[in-house]
């Protein structure tokens, strides 16, 4: 069973300049995401999709994929995950990546997770 991850991190933000790649204790934001799930024993990749080469850069140095970029056309307030993750598979097919059957959602501005809970919910939904 292939399941991925991806975190949606645009490069705008309405409240927080940069929100998600903000310093908490000295760490971007997005980095607790990454490590986080992939400490997950069933997510086989963490993805960031993304609109911004430094979002992109920072998520690479923690150990994310960020294979392309996410256009600006759905990167704004009024985007849908639905259109974010429809891009992702679509262009993710165009590039030849192989296949997810299951993609985890998390977004990049919650630290405090716990990968009991991810793994718990992976397996509650795997059942």
């Amino acid at each position: 069973m292939k399941i991925d991850c991806l975190i949606p991190a645009r490069k705008g933000s309405k409240g927080i300049i940069k929100k998600n790649i903000f310093p908490l204790k000295k760490i971007p934001l997005i980095a607790y995401t990454i490590f986080v799930a992939k400490q997950s024993k069933y997510i086989r990749n963490v993805y960031v999709s993304t609109d911004s080469v430094e979002i992109a850069e920072i998520s690479r140095n923690f150990g994310a994929l960020t294979p392309f970029l996410r256009p600006d056309n759905i990167s704004n307030d009024n985007s849908s995950d639905k259109e974010v993750f429809k891009h992702f598979i679509e262009v993710s097919r165009e590039l030849g990546l192989e296949e997810s059957d299951y993609l985890v959602h998390l977004r990049p501005t919650t630290p405090g997770r716990n990968v009991k809970v991810i793994d718990k919910a992976i397996d509650n939904f795997l059942k």
